[in-house]
């Protein structure tokens, strides 16, 4: 019994360990992915609503008159990640995160997770940003540390879906935003997630690319954090990798 014990606590602690090191090569290139998912939606937006975009900075950073050249480049329609890469300034503005609310207002496409209240941005911005993943004492922590966007799914589970995660069956989908950080802590504290649109409690997410953030949401999706630990929770409510 002990020896069965002890494999079970090699085997959590060695997946740990990859989550936390899956985490580590995510947050390396998630700068990147958020400047070129930002860049790529400034390309797109009209000349009048960069114009819109201009007035709104300059009204927010009305007295901090060092950012408004950096206002004026940023709204002039050519930034890209090569332009950033020779422009501190212009990147340090970009990666602050500052434009990216009223740009995505301006557009109509601003989202917030209705538990977290974060954009999807905000989200991801935060595997960049927060402490080291070294830190977190169990794999739980990890799932409450860091998450994605996605859509609350009421979920029936039969007994042989332990088994088999193709024996799970969706029964209905809420249009309202939320993300998995919450999802999960929510479940940890045993409370209830009654969504917007009203009915029954929610446990469990669908999992979505955003599309204002395609590549960083696919980075952060694609990790083993979600793809296998968050996974497993919505699989079998247990953290163990998947195979598959």
């Amino acid at each position: 019994m002990e020896s069965g014990e002890d494999d079970g606590a090699v085997g959590a602690a060695a997946f740990r360990m990859t989550l936390q090191t899956d985490i580590e090569s995510v947050r390396s290139r998630m700068g990147d992915a958020l400047r070129q998912d930002f860049c790529g939606k400034l390309s797109a937006v009209s000349g009048s609503a960069r114009q819109k975009l201009h007035s709104r900075l300059m009204a927010s950073h009305r007295l901090d008159f060092q950012i408004h050249p950096v206002i004026d480049r940023l709204c002039a329609g050519d930034v890209t990640c090569s332009s950033l890469a020779s422009d501190e300034d212009l990147a340090q503005f970009v990666d602050s995160g500052a434009a990216v609310e009223p740009m995505l207002e301006l557009t109509g496409s601003l989202r917030r997770s209705f538990l977290s209240l974060q954009t999807a941005w905000e989200q991801l911005k935060y595997w960049l940003d927060s402490p080291s993943a070294a830190g977190a004492t169990c794999d739980w922590e990890l799932l409450t540390q860091l998450g994605v966007p996605g859509l609350p799914i009421e979920v029936q589970r039969r007994d042989s879906a332990k088994q088999s995660p193709w024996e799970l069956q969706v029964t209905r989908a809420c249009a309202s935003p939320a993300d998995t950080a919450s999802v999960v802590a929510a479940l940890r504290a045993k409370t209830s997630i009654v969504p917007p649109e009203g009915g029954a409690a929610m446990e469990d997410l669908l999992v979505l690319v955003d599309p204002d953030a395609p590549r960083a949401t696919f980075l952060a999706v694609t990790s083993a954090l979600i793809r296998d630990a968050y996974s497993s929770v919505v699989w079998c409510r247990e953290l163990r990798p998947q195979n598959g």
